[in-house]
């Protein structure tokens, strides 16, 4: 698209091209969640809470804040606790539905949006929490074996 013409469309095209790398990297978090990389979906929210404050996108630092919280929280409970894959699949859906979501609508200046996006985010992060406390209450901690240079050595 011409600079006249993203000029005549009101399109910023350094905008645009933001958004694309910003969509980018949901999908590079999408993809690892499908191989549940959550240590890689974390990373990936990292990035976009960072590239989102380097251009004022106040927004998407929030979105890549509650996604930073969500899979550093849903890490942990996975990799603390013994489980099925049956049992993290919902959630991973629901992220999932999140990822999607945001993906279409950002960004926008449309309130009902912005509250549709919001209560999504809501949801995805209740639904972490109460696996958390779900697994804390009916799951078995993994054994953690110290290693050589850990913490636990005497």
């Amino acid at each position: 698209m011409s600079c006249e013409r993203s000029k005549l469309l009101g399109i910023n095209l350094a905008a645009m091209d933001f958004i694309e790398k910003y969509k980018d990297a949901l999908r590079r978090i999408r993809g690892n969640l499908v191989e549940t990389n959550l240590k890689g979906c974390f990373a990936n929210s990292v990035d976009l809470t960072r590239m989102s404050d380097f251009v004022g996108f106040n927004e998407g630092v929030f979105i890549g804040e509650v996604f930073e919280s969500v899979f550093d929280n849903f890490k942990d409970t996975v990799q603390s606790y013994e489980h099925k894959n049956e049992e993290i699949e919902p959630i991973k859906i629901e992220l999932n539905n999140l990822i999607n979501l945001v993906e279409e609508k950002i960004p926008s200046k449309n309130e009902k949006t912005k509250a549709e996006l919001y209560d999504a985010m809501v949801k995805a992060r209740a639904c972490v929490t109460h696996l958390q406390i779900q697994f804390m209450r009916e799951k078995k901690r993994k054994r953690v074996t110290p290693t050589i240079g850990s913490p636990f050595e005497m």
